[in-house]
């Protein structure tokens, strides 16, 4: 006699709807706080501002930093190297 497969036994419909609706809340909580935490990140980098002008001296530039945010701002890096401008003669 040849066996009859039956068909595996998976649990309950209720389960599986509740285990689905569980996993998708989860997973619109975790988008949504995503999403708010970079919306905060932009809020604060548009309040953060930089410019580079001359020393006054020869080929000497400043760095100025402006934070208007009420948080404060960490690692910041500056990068550059060598410029073809040339401060203007007076």
């Amino acid at each position: 006699m040849i066996p009859v497969m039956n068909w595996p036994d998976w649990g309950s419909v209720p389960t599986w709807i509740a285990t689905t609706g569980a996993l998708t809340a989860l997973w619109f909580t975790g988008r949504t706080y995503w999403l708010n935490r970079q919306r905060e990140i932009k809020e604060q980098a548009s309040a953060v501002a930089a410019w580079v002008y001359p020393d006054g001296r020869p080929v000497r530039w400043m760095l100025a930093l402006q934070n208007r945010s009420d948080l404060p701002v960490y690692d910041v890096k500056r990068r550059g190297g060598r410029s073809k401008l040339r401060p203007r003669a007076e």
